[in-house]
């Protein structure tokens, strides 16, 4: 009797601390799948900027690169 008492609080323990954990996990699952789709798009978005700005960079930087002459080779022929 004591055996199936000290079971049965046991288990309602268990149980009791499982729930709490299970709903504390995702309080609106709507919410934190909009703000996850907005820091995404955000993070792409942000990628491709940078990509624009490496490539204005370099050809900003070419602009001013000196420009090696090229020399001019004689043939000679005999």
């Amino acid at each position: 009797m004591k055996k199936n008492l000290i079971l049965f609080l046991a288990f309602s323990i268990f149980i009791l601390i499982s729930q709490e954990s299970l709903l504390g996990q995702v309080k609106d699952p709507v919410k934190k799948t909009e703000k996850a789709g907005e820091k995404r798009i955000n993070k792409n978005v942000d990628k491709e900027i940078n990509k624009g700005f490496d490539k204005l960079e370099k050809g900003i930087g070419g602009l001013f690169k000196k420009k090696k002459k090229q020399k001019k080779i004689l043939s000679i022929r005999n």
